[in-house]
């Protein structure tokens, strides 16, 4: 972790995060984030990551977000963010393995290593990227739906909106009720309307320049494919996606599995991702063993989150040493497919489970105050 540690410093002004913190602030400078000719010379003077686009790479309500941390200077502002963010990552997977592998020690402490010492984790934690936030919102989501806490979970769900990618099919295992679906949906047409009245037109100049910039290579396996055979490798991983759903919608939807399953595939057929992403899926993994060991099987509950959490742990690492080699991540987007399989044939029996209640309720643990209405 000291590495970690000096590694960031090193590399504060070229972090992820200081082109995230770029956007927000060029807007307390009161400069355009999406003025093509004027850009990559507001970021030259503010001294953040060089632009790989003319325009700021991140929507508009990204930007806003990152108002407040722009009021301070960048080294500041990218500590808070990280130390944050990994405190939230750590409280939040605590909570999840409190609630669903309480009894399985093991297990606890393969996934406490996963959040804080995996490759995913340390690229999250040099980069200033979103992994911690974005595992954060999805553990609180989880928790706050599973107990009916619809208004809680919405407002973690809308955390998905930084990186909505990653997310394309999340909607279908978390917003389970049309009260949770309509307030989330309103939700996000208020940051809509806001990132909308801020700069109007910004989309225009960001969806004809960023999307086409950022498509290349990412670590999915639309890439992967279509590197290895072409448009018909292409084909393939679109049939490999709509299987995924299929599988994804034998789940019975408002359970556990299904949040699990739907969580996980989001990752697996994602249409822009890298290898930091992965650190998502530790959450689907320990839910998925909660559910397991609910069901009477605690050691395959154990086993399968030892399984997953070494992939992220011992596999990762070697993925990246070839990505390094080949200069592209493409065959990085085996592990959430790998993690994806893993979790429905460890399901797959309780797939059919009613959504009845928890055998471990929150109330039991300690960590659920945070989540109490």
């Amino acid at each position: 972790m000291f590495g970690a540690v000096t590694r960031r410093q090193e590399l504060m002004h070229i972090t992820d995060f200081s082109g995230f913190w770029a956007g927000g602030r060029a807007l307390v400078l009161g400069a355009d984030p999406y003025d093509p000719t004027t850009w990559t010379a507001t970021v030259a003077r503010m001294g953040t990551q060089p632009p790989d686009t003319p325009v700021y790479g991140y929507p508009m309500w990204v930007a806003l977000a990152f108002v407040p941390l722009a009021l301070f200077p960048l080294e500041v502002a990218g500590w808070l963010w990280t130390l944050t963010t990994f405190a939230l990552a750590i409280v939040a997977v605590r909570a999840l393995l409190r609630s669903y592998l309480p009894d399985l020690p093991l297990a606890n402490g393969v996934a406490g290593l996963t959040i804080t010492m995996s490759t995913p984790a340390y690229h999250t934690f040099v980069l200033g990227q979103w992994g911690f936030a974005l595992v954060a919102a999805s553990a609180g989501a989880i928790l706050a739906f599973r107990r009916g806490l619809d208004r809680r979970g919405v407002i973690c769900a809308l955390a998905f909106l930084a990186k909505p990618q990653l997310f394309v099919a999340a909607a279908v295992g978390l917003l389970t009720t049309v009260r949770a679906a309509i307030n989330w949906l309103v939700l996000v047409a208020f940051v809509l309307i806001a990132s909308a009245l801020v700069r109007p037109g910004w989309w225009v100049g960001w969806l004809a320049i960023v999307p086409e910039r950022r498509f290349s290579l990412p670590a999915t396996i639309y890439s992967l494919l279509s590197e290895a055979a072409g448009p018909a490798g292409a084909f393939v991983a679109v049939l490999l996606a709509i299987a995924g759903v299929a599988l994804a919608a034998r789940f019975r939807r408002g359970t556990d599995g299904a949040r699990a399953v739907w969580l996980a595939l989001s990752s697996a057929i994602a249409p822009y991702e890298w290898a930091y992403d992965h650190l998502l899926l530790l959450v689907p993994i320990i839910v998925a063993g909660g559910v397991i060991a609910r069901g009477g099987s605690p050691s395959v509950a154990s086993r399968l989150v030892l399984v997953g959490s070494a992939i992220l742990l011992l596999i990762s690492p070697l993925f990246y040493a070839i990505a390094i080699s080949r200069h592209r991540e493409t065959w990085s987007a085996v592990i959430p497919v790998v993690v994806f399989v893993l979790l429905v044939a460890g399901l797959w029996r309780d797939r059919d489970v009613a959504p009845s209640g928890d055998s471990r309720p929150l109330e039991q643990h300690p960590t659920s105050g945070l989540l109490a209405e």
